[in-house]
């Protein structure tokens, strides 16, 4: 799970900076789009190989999977630069459940995320239409 400690904009208060901070609970029945940037630290020389993956998953509010919403998973092959992964995707959800951010590599080494400066990782959340 992706530590999300900080918020820009949360007028509903769908998400928390103290508990699951991965995740986006709904408030109301509705369409959400939501949209996640991911930044993977530069792993220096040499490069780390493997890939890197994002997902965002749909969960009902007692933690059972419902639906995947959006993934993305990129083999990194000889690079030593910062390695970033941008998915988003649109669906109906009920008031409780919620959207978990995932993020897998397989490189073989701790690889740490971006989270200030040009490559800060995001979450991001907007209501389409409620019901």
């Amino acid at each position: 799970a992706v530590t999300l400690g900080f918020e820009n904009y949360d007028p509903s208060g769908m998400h928390s900076t103290v508990s699951n901070t991965q995740r986006v609970t709904v408030s109301a029945d509705g369409y959400y789009h939501f949209s996640a940037y991911v930044r993977f630290e530069s792993t220096g020389s040499p490069a780390v190989l493997g890939n890197r993956g994002l997902r965002l998953v749909q969960f009902t509010s007692g933690g059972s999977a419902v639906a995947t919403v959006a993934v993305d998973q990129r083999y990194v092959g000889n690079t030593t630069s910062d390695h970033a992964i941008c998915i988003s995707g649109s669906v109906y959800m009920t008031a409780g459940q919620y959207v978990d951010l995932q993020v897998r590599q397989n490189s073989g080494s701790t690889l740490d995320l971006l989270f200030d400066g040009d490559g800060i990782s995001t979450l991001s959340w907007h209501c389409l239409r409620l019901d």
